[in-house]
């Protein structure tokens, strides 16, 4: 019960406006460094969080977090944590200048390189592409279309794009 109202706090004072965020932020990667399942709720509070007024992007978090000692693209659970949790943040991820698409091309290129299985789970946050209004769908579409392309694409991934595109059922 304490780990969930501490991990509550967390949430929410990484979705305020509050300067010490980024001081506790620290302090909690220091007392967590050792307890994976901490380390990743923690990347994932990051990459779920909302922009505050005179701050960098989430993004630009969560790509620093990816150079971080806490991240590996080697291991699934922090993809998880931080890409698909960033993929699924839907104010940061859908921005209209298509960062976080361009974003999740360069993470499906980088992880069908290392781990198939995992690309493959990032490639179906496009899944319902059609869905989304007509200047978002088309940056999905395009990069869906040169996620295509990739040279050495996995099977699995060939086939969740191709059934994303509509070129198989």
């Amino acid at each position: 019960a304490k780990l969930n109202v501490l991990l509550g706090a967390v949430h929410v004072i990484v979705n305020s406006a509050s300067p010490a965020k980024f001081d506790m932020l620290l302090e909690a990667a220091s007392a967590w460094k050792d307890v994976p399942v901490l380390v990743n709720k923690w990347l994932t509070v990051q990459a779920s969080a909302a922009s505050q007024p005179g701050e960098a992007p989430v993004l630009d978090r969560v790509k620093a977090l990816m150079n971080s000692p806490a991240f590996s693209l080697a291991n699934p659970n922090n993809v998880y944590a931080l890409v698909l949790a960033f993929c699924n943040n839907g104010a940061e991820f859908h921005k209209t200048d298509g960062s976080g698409y361009r974003f999740w091309l360069e993470s499906l290129e980088r992880l069908c390189k290392v781990n198939s299985y995992v690309a493959a789970r990032l490639a179906r946050t496009l899944d319902h592409w059609k869905r989304y209004t007509p200047d978002r769908a088309r940056q999905m579409y395009q990069v869906l279309t040169k996620a295509s392309q990739i040279p050495g694409l996995p099977v699995g991934v060939q086939e969740v794009i191709d059934k994303s595109l509509g070129r198989i059922s």
